[in-house]
């Protein structure tokens, strides 16, 4: 950068980006010990403790505190009640379905016809219901789920979509992301396939740390990107690199993904505090 994407992405440097995902002292020390609790470690070195404590100067002090932490925690309630409320949101599979584009029209609902079983009338009560797709249009239907049904269960689609749900449970954050792996790609950012179902198998979905995903809104233009930030080793250095996966969409509705890396800088370790420590 700087990019001529015809977007909100062009205004923004590496830095700029990676300040865009920094969060707010209260609310990232609120995530780490979210963390905490669901694990079980609700004592996190005495600051869940609101009990009495040894006075200032008192020798016996950690002594009294090391007790303390012993008998503090008989179970994890924290989790029970977090995991509780995420089978409420998707314990199971969601009853998903594909349906036309087009609005459909209210018509009479069908009844067996009480003179001839093997025919149907219109109900005479004026019940009404959604119009069926046509033939062609549930040929299509029946077409997509064939491709679709497939690739949700190879891909893992609830367990993420659960892992999401977790998250927004008990850390207040959570991010989606659908994306096709960069070495797929072709120079021009297009994948080289034959047919729908190849072309599916190269989608996966993953839960990105709330630290590590962002959509901010230009309050000037009312225009949005994301913003994903990807910490890896580099295996050539040893060091570690920062990928950042920006996107937008331009004025004809097409979307723009532009993935920019560069080694970890000193200016960056403030800002990626959280995500370098992990």
């Amino acid at each position: 950068m700087p990019l001529e994407t015809g977007t909100i992405i062009d205004r923004f440097t590496f830095t700029e980006a990676v300040g865009k995902l920094a969060l707010d002292q209260t609310v990232e020390k609120a995530i780490k010990a979210s963390r905490l609790f669901y694990a079980g470690d609700h004592w996190q070195n005495g600051e869940g403790w609101i009990g009495p404590s040894p006075a200032d100067g008192n020798p016996q002090a950690t002594d009294i505190m090391a007790k303390f932490q012993r008998i503090f925690v008989s179970k994890n309630l924290v989790a029970e009640c977090v995991d509780r409320k995420r089978h409420a949101v998707i314990g199971r599979q969601p009853d998903w379905t594909i349906t036309v584009r087009r609005q459909l029209k209210k018509v009479p609902a069908q009844i067996p016809d009480p003179t001839d079983p093997l025919k149907l009338i219109d109900d005479p009560a004026g019940a009404m219901v959604n119009e069926a797709p046509n033939d062609a249009e549930q040929s299509l239907i029946d077409e997509a789920k064939a491709f679709l049904v497939p690739w949700w269960d190879e891909q893992r689609i609830l367990a993420a979509l659960q892992e999401y749900a977790l998250r927004r449970v008990n850390l207040g954050r959570g991010a989606l992301r659908l994306f096709v792996p960069p070495d797929r790609l072709s120079d021009t950012g297009r994948v080289n396939v034959t047919g729908i179902d190849e072309a599916l198998k190269l989608i996966y979905i993953e839960t990105p740390e709330p630290e590590d995903a962002v959509i901010w809104t230009d309050r000037g233009s009312m225009r949005s990107m994301t913003i994903l930030r990807i910490v890896e080793n580099d295996d050539v250095t040893d060091n570690e690199k920062v990928t950042l996966e920006l996107s937008a969409l331009r004025d004809d509705g097409s979307t723009i993904i532009v993935t920019t890396r560069r080694p970890l800088r000193s200016d960056d370790l403030r800002a990626l505090e959280v995500a370098s420590s992990r």
